[in-house]
């Protein structure tokens, strides 16, 4: 989808500062996506979040700082430079506001969090491991090829 965009350093940081950055902060989640790509995973958490889904990482924007280093957005929220050959960090895309109506999502439109601001997941990816217990049946029935259909 051609409307996914990287955010700038003033998006971020500075006067153009968006609306929603100035209310959740620019700290981020990383994802299971970016640790696979070997982003590094940080002690900081997102606000009210201590869980492990909640560890912050790197985030890179479209910015550089004018000697061939782009511009990120580290673990604990603030802006640094980082070398373009580095894999500490993650994507963090932006989708503009008038482009959420286009997007496929899972059957729900977007929803509106504590804070007023609207929500919208994009896909399905399963957000914790199984139990051991869960992993040893899967296993089994992968095993002897008797799958177990569901909706996801």
């Amino acid at each position: 989808m051609s409307n996914f965009t990287f955010l700038t350093q003033e998006q971020c940081f500075e006067r153009d500062k968006l609306d929603i950055l100035e209310k959740r902060g620019t700290k981020a989640a990383i994802t299971d996506f970016s640790i696979l790509l070997g982003a590094y995973v940080s002690d900081y958490h997102v606000k009210n979040d201590s869980s492990l889904e909640g560890r912050t990482g790197y985030y890179w924007t479209k910015s550089d700082d004018g000697d061939n280093d782009a511009r990120v957005v580290n673990d604990d929220g603030h802006c640094y430079c980082c070398t373009v050959d580095s894999r500490n960090g993650g994507a963090r895309p932006a989708l503009p506001f008038s482009s959420i109506s286009s997007i496929p999502t899972n059957g729900e439109s977007g929803k509106r969090a504590r804070d007023g601001i609207l929500e919208v997941e994009y896909g399905y990816y399963p957000q914790k491991a199984a139990t051991r217990d869960m992993q040893e049946r899967l296993e089994r029935a992968y095993l002897s090829r008797k799958y177990i259909k569901n909706k996801k």
